[in-house]
């Protein structure tokens, strides 16, 4: 299964990539990168990891296969509740980010899901999602000028 999931990604990836080479300009009419340049980066980038990962996880399931050897012929992925619990997290934190603003609902994302992957260090994770939380706000609010939602409380 592992070998069809990367697959999966890289094929997202590449659609990610020719979205974003096709619908942004990658510079300015001044010459100066435009609007296309960061997705262009995150494009390329996740290409080369998702193809990576692909020919890894094919090498893998072919040594297993030429093995006779499957250590997972149940067919249950030991992470599942990982990326259930991550995927859920994401999708409720897409719908708090207008409803609470934009550092508050990074605030409860961070702790979230530290408090589920980073067990025990609270104090840790409470430092941690406040500075992340804190860097993003600065980064995207103060350097960049982008602005984040700011939700009811006007955070």
């Amino acid at each position: 299964m592992k070998p069809w999931f990367s697959l999966s990604l890289l094929v997202l990836s590449v659609f990610y990539f020719t979205y974003g080479i096709y619908s942004l300009d990658l510079l300015t009419f001044t010459g100066r990168l435009g609007p296309g340049f960061f997705p262009f980066v995150v494009g390329i980038s996740l290409v080369v990891l998702t193809s990576y990962n692909t020919i890894l996880a094919f090498k893998e399931k072919k040594t297993v296969l030429a093995s006779g050897v499957d250590d997972n012929e149940s067919g249950f992925i030991p992470c599942s509740f990982d990326v259930l619990y991550l995927v859920l997290t994401v999708g409720l934190f897409i719908l708090l980010l207008n409803v609470l603003g934009g550092l508050l609902a990074m605030l409860l994302f961070n702790l979230s899901l530290l408090a589920v992957f980073n067990k025990g260090a609270h104090l840790k994770n409470i430092s941690f999602s406040i500075g992340i939380s804190l860097a993003v706000y600065g980064l995207f609010e103060i350097w960049l000028k982008a602005g984040l939602p700011e939700g009811i409380l006007g955070l």
